[in-house]
């Protein structure tokens, strides 16, 4: 089935319209993404104080933390289906309730068994609404968005994964600080220090107010989502939006023998997923430069940074690509070149062999410009893949894609420190075999819905949620 011969919805619709509603859309689905990516990061920033609260280890901070990619990797198939052949709302609605009763189940306890079981428990929760959370942006701008706002759409979305994440690293360590070295009663000889029950009642309250005030948010964005949340409008905003999708099944195997799909998703899943894996382990790639305190210290912001840097750089990307209509795959050749030349700076500033003055300046520099340009291309990836992949519902599409990028950020810690380099260098290569064919782009001539002289029509600010 291609997209000329696709079967038709609502053929008789009288007219294109894109409903200023579509921002509310934008902006209950981006609250959904923040919290996502918020509840996933909570612990590591503020390990410093769970160690000392709850008496955790590294290895319960690695579970906590690999509650995300287990749990996403169970849901990643379910969501993507409940997309394409059940609607957004549905899907959308279960993701923010899981969101807000992972929030919920760390809001009662603060001893260290039961309080940890429902931790996990609640990690885990999260984790099964990551799907929706990373890979709905497509599928909500190709419903409710014109062509020519479509990328812009995506990528306000995608950057709130990541401002979630980016927000964590500063609001953990500021609500629930640990108690500092020299305020720890003197332990008896031979022990270690520890804190008095007095300290650790304070910092129990601490983390239930984290807690607490993470659920309201997460509250928040259900209780947006069940207000208003249809999974389409009555009108279609652009050709593309009436053609019916292939069924799940049928674009499953479709996918599976796609050729450009595949280059797309390789060059995505292997640049963007280690260089999230590589943007937490970034100190020990400066230990020799730097030294052991200095490379934590700097490991720490660097992080922040980049991936703030990301967050601006998504929807700075994806509103220059609908504004200027450059083909995408242009855009990802350079944006990947250029991410390649800073990743090969900053690895040449780590190097203790190679002659080049090391500057903390030069440093952040490449790193922050790096992670803009990884992170920000994001978007324009799932807006690539979903064009030539078209009739093929973009659900199932962008959920295969964070399927692989999951896989490539568990893998980096197999691979050496510095594979970070390989993948820019092999997407940069990925890329240029890529041709630039796509076909939902050209689809206004097969809908029968209007002439396209009418798809800048606006409708109502409240479409029927039926």
């Amino acid at each position: 089935m291609s997209g000329s011969d696709a079967p038709l919805l609502l053929a008789g619709a009288a007219e294109f319209r894109a409903y200023p509603a579509r921002w509310w859309m934008v902006g209950a689905l981006s609250l959904v993404a923040l919290m996502q990516g918020g509840v996933w990061n909570t612990w590591s920033p503020i390990a410093p104080a769970m160690a000392q609260l709850f008496g955790w280890g590294d290895g319960t901070l690695a579970l906590l933390a690999n509650w995300g990619p287990i749990s996403y990797c169970l849901a990643v198939f379910p969501n993507s289906w409940a997309m394409d052949e059940r609607g957004l709302r549905p899907a959308v609605l279960a993701a923010a309730g899981l969101v807000f009763g992972g929030c919920l189940a760390r809001c009662f306890r603060t001893d260290a068994g039961s309080a940890t079981t429902l931790i996990h428990a609640g990690q885990f929760l999260n984790g099964l609404a990551g799907p929706v959370a990373m890979s709905a942006a497509p599928v909500l701008s190709a419903a409710w968005f014109p062509a020519h706002e479509r990328r812009t759409a995506t990528a306000l979305v995608e950057s709130m994964n990541m401002l979630g994440v980016a927000i964590s690293f500063v609001a953990g360590p500021y609500l629930v600080p640990p108690v500092a070295q020299a305020d720890l009663p003197p332990g008896s000889p031979g022990s270690k220090a520890a804190p008095s029950a007095a300290q650790l009642a304070v910092l129990g309250r601490q983390t239930l107010l984290y807690m607490r005030g993470s659920a309201a948010v997460a509250a928040l964005a259900l209780a947006m989502v069940v207000v208003y949340f249809p999974s389409r409008p009555p009108s279609p905003p652009a050709p593309s939006a009436g053609v019916e999708r292939v069924d799940f099944r049928a674009g499953v195997q479709r996918l599976l023998r796609h050729r450009q799909f595949w280059v797309i998703t390789l060059a995505y899943g292997v640049c963007t997923g280690v260089y999230g894996g590589w943007n937490g382990f970034i100190a020990p790639n400066l230990e020799a430069a730097l030294g052991h305190d200095r490379a934590e210290s700097e490991a720490g912001w660097l992080g922040f940074w980049s991936s703030l840097a990301g967050v601006v750089a998504m929807p700075a990307l994806g509103f220059a690509a609908d504004r200027t209509g450059w083909s995408l795959r242009r855009m990802l050749l350079v944006i990947m070149a250029c991410a390649g030349i800073m990743v090969l700076w900053f690895a040449l500033l780590c190097l203790d062999t190679v002659a080049l003055p090391l500057r903390t300046w030069s440093l952040y520099t490449s790193c922050i410009l790096g992670g803009a340009l990884v992170f920000g291309s994001i978007p324009l990836f799932f807006e690539a893949s979903v064009e030539c992949t078209y009739p093929i519902a973009e659900g199932v599409t962008t959920g295969i894609m964070t399927l692989v990028l999951t896989c490539a950020f568990s893998f980096f810690y197999l691979l050496p420190t510095n594979s970070l380099l390989v993948a820019a260098l092999t997407s940069l290569l990925v890329i240029i075999g890529r041709r630039s064919t796509t076909s939902r782009a050209s689809s206004s001539c097969s809908c029968r819905w209007s002439s396209p002289a009418s798809s800048g029509a606006t409708g109502p600010w409240w479409p029927p949620a039926a």
